[in-house]
């Protein structure tokens, strides 16, 4: 069968995984998606012309500020130019300055303390709409005049 996988990149900025990675990985696998570890050099390297989509968990200070900054260098500017959907779960306040980000939907923000299972249905949906949506023309067909 050729069934493309759809993966998302999830961004780890520690040395070792979470535990929230664990959680969030078994439940995405439910609904087909893969998760899978980068750090932000690695996601550097891993852009391609076509949307991808990334993932950042955010739970103290230091991860926050580490994001802060890989955000403000490369992911703003990636964003814009719609190379990566990031969904960022953190209990801090959402950016106001990527506001075109989310016009443009490639920047969602869910508000901690969320559970794993609302999360994970977030991204499911969104990834899924974006995958199999057919992009088509919403005006509809042209009309047509009955001949006389």
């Amino acid at each position: 069968m050729n069934e493309t996988l759809t993966h998302i990149f999830y961004l780890n900025y520690a040395e070792k995984l979470p535990r929230a990675f664990i959680h969030l990985s078994t439940r995405l696998a439910v609904y087909g998606i893969q998760l899978v570890p980068v750090s932000p050099k690695d996601l550097t390297g891993l852009a391609k012309p076509t949307k991808q989509f990334v993932m950042a968990y955010l739970p103290d200070m230091t991860t926050h500020s580490k994001h802060l900054t890989f955000r403000s260098k490369y992911l703003d500017f990636a964003m814009k130019t719609k190379k990566f959907r990031l969904f960022e779960a953190s209990s801090f306040n959402e950016a106001e300055d990527l506001a075109l980000a989310r016009r443009l939907e490639c920047y969602d923000h869910m508000r901690l303390p969320l559970t794993v299972d609302d999360i994970v249905r977030h991204m499911a949906v969104a990834v899924m709409t974006e995958e199999f949506d057919t992009k088509s023309w919403p005006g509809g067909r042209r009309a047509k005049l009955p001949a006389a």
